[in-house]
């Protein structure tokens, strides 16, 4: 009995070493930097490292908004999908398994709009890559120091992604980090903005509706008309 199961235990051992433990498909690493200029653009740098345990014909999910997408300095071959537009990542990984290491580069031409109070930073860092990624580390860089703090929000865990992240400022700059994201995973930072920070965004900071106008018209009209008679 017991050389019966010293043989199958033996035989095991065998065909682990025969043919290996299977990698499991993921982002091993993910390091993006993000400078944001005072026209409100926002210019992007990926690096990846992605493990495939099978062929694959995968693609990299960007925000719609991304202009000038580059994969390895060559221009990317993207595809409009909703609110995404996926970059394919055929010509580094050929569809084949393995380990591969890849640069990606895209701008967003507008990362601030007119909120309630001030300005509004509104800046995609994930979203929603098909396999969990392992390490995820971003930097996020302003025109300069601000004094209030970003929040973050994911599609699986909302504002309460902000637990698994290590989040540090040092001058004008954002650092963060962050592990075992699931498949899927949107991380998207939002924060409240000075408008100094962006003097040359092109942005309407005022909203006048309709009623407010026609007030304001018949104030005119009806000053005028006084004046004159």
């Amino acid at each position: 009995m017991k050389k019966t199961a010293l043989f199958l235990l033996m035989a095991v051992l065998c065909m682990g070493l025969c043919f290996g433990v299977s990698a499991q498909s993921e982002i091993q690493t993910m390091d993006t930097q993000c400078t944001v200029n005072d026209k409100g653009a926002c210019a992007v740098n990926t690096n990846v490292t992605l493990t495939l345990d099978q062929a694959a014909d995968l693609t990299f999910p960007l925000p719609a908004e991304a202009t000038d997408i580059t994969l390895n300095a060559e221009r990317g071959n993207v595809s409009a999908n909703g609110q995404y537009k996926d970059l394919s990542l055929g010509p580094v990984t050929g569809g084949n398994p393995g380990t591969f290491t890849f640069q990606i580069h895209y701008t967003l031409p507008g990362v601030v709009d007119p909120g309630t109070d001030g300005l509004e930073l509104t800046l995609p860092l994930l979203c929603g890559f098909a396999h969990p990624v392992e390490n995820f580390n971003f930097s996020v860089t302003l025109p300069s120091e601000v004094t209030t703090e970003p929040v973050f929000m994911s599609s699986y865990y909302q504002e309460l992604i902000a637990a698994q992240l290590d989040v540090a400022v040092n001058g004008n700059t954002f650092t963060g980090r962050t592990s075992a994201l699931k498949d899927h995973e949107t991380l998207t930072m939002l924060m409240d903005v000075d408008p100094a920070l962006f003097p040359n965004a092109p942005l309407v900071f005022f909203e006048t509706n309709v009623d407010d106008i026609a007030m304001a018209i018949c104030g005119v009209l009806a000053l005028v008309y006084w004046l004159i008679f």
